[in-house]
């Protein structure tokens, strides 16, 4: 259907590799390279699913915050086509490491993403301006965090059964 419609589809396989809360995540980065790079090679040659698929799109994005550790994952430039950023409650370290995957991205000639983001912690009943004060404020603040092409926000909904934490706007929200 996809394929059909022209639509691209943006796969992000073992996504926060650098934290420990997936099963790929926190292992050594020669392994994670190896095993992504087996993945996305399946997927293209194997299964033939990307020569057959000209619109998938692979995203590699380490958690927050973007440094050597993270960097030390990169599976290469021919397994990549975006570099995002997974960041929670960013706060005031929000443009350096925005700023950080930026120049990252750009060194590799990648496209460059919020590929998850959101504050569970003020949104939105204390931070009702978190998109715009924060997030787009920071996406502005220098021309190379501007090249950003999409911000992906987290579902809207607690991870316990309470289920009163929002990441997004919703209709009839009252601010």
């Amino acid at each position: 259907v996809f394929r059909d419609a022209g639509a691209p589809v943006i796969l992000r396989p073992f996504h926060e590799m650098n934290g420990r809360w997936f099963w790929w995540g926190g292992k050594d980065s020669i392994d994670y390279v190896l095993m992504y790079r087996l993945f996305v090679d399946y997927l293209r040659d194997s299964a033939q699913v990307h020569g057959g698929f000209h619109n998938l799109i692979f995203a590699w994005s380490p958690n927050s915050p973007f440094n050597a550790n993270s960097m030390a994952y990169y599976p290469g430039d021919d397994y990549v086509d975006i570099i995002g950023l997974d960041i929670y409650e960013p706060g005031k370290s929000l443009k350096r490491q925005l700023k950080k995957t930026a120049v990252f991205a750009a060194e590799h000639q990648k496209l460059f993403a919020v590929t998850e983001t959101g504050d569970r912690r003020t949104y939105p009943e204390k931070n009702a301006d978190f998109w715009t004060d924060e997030i787009l404020n920071a996406v502005n603040s220098s021309s190379i965090t501007g090249r950003v092409s999409y911000v992906m926000s987290w579902y809207n909904a607690r991870w316990d059964s309470d289920n009163s934490y929002f990441y997004t706007p919703y209709s009839g929200m009252n601010n």
